[in-house]
């Protein structure tokens, strides 16, 4: 059973892309999961920032703007976060080069690692979903849904029959 976790924990850390960024005193990293990044699919879009010397920076708030050809897509998504990482859900709407900068600047509200506001820049390449994607999406989520469904009506069954 630990060798199928183990299995599936190697399966999950290859499918992130990740790329570093020096911002100010910060180290700021970037990750993508799943990493190979398509238009129309939704993305876990993660930040973490550390201290030059691999020091845990707490207590940041941050925002996020998304850009693509000079032209802004998201403005200003707030984060917030106790530790050194926080993260955001975004749907690339279409295939070409994208722009990220993080903003973030020690919490107001709390005290914790004291650094200078900086920024981070990231450039994300989003490729076109094939149309035979899009469909295995689809049933993939019919399936699960399905497979939703006859759990409930299993386990109502097994309540009424009580």
């Amino acid at each position: 059973m630990k060798a199928v976790f183990a299995i599936a924990f190697l399966l999950l850390i290859s499918q992130v892309y990740g790329t570093e960024s020096k911002a100010g005193d910060l180290i700021a990293t970037m990750d993508i999961q799943p990493s190979d990044v398509h238009s129309g699919k939704l993305e876990i879009i993660s930040f973490s920032f550390r201290g030059l010397n691999n020091d845990v920076v707490t207590h940041i708030d941050g925002y996020v703007d998304i850009l693509k050809d000079n032209v802004t897509i998201v403005k200003d998504y707030y984060l917030h976060t106790h530790n050194d990482d926080f993260s955001m859900l975004h749907t690339f709407a279409s295939p070409g080069t994208y722009k990220v900068v993080v903003s973030v600047k020690p919490s107001e509200h709390y005290k914790g690692w004291e650094f200078a506001p900086a920024n981070a820049s990231f450039e994300i390449i989003v490729k076109e979903q094939k149309a035979e994607e899009q469909k295995g999406n689809n049933y993939g989520i019919i399936i699960i849904v399905a497979g939703l469904a006859i759990v409930v009506s299993l386990i109502a069954k097994s309540i009424l029959k009580k």
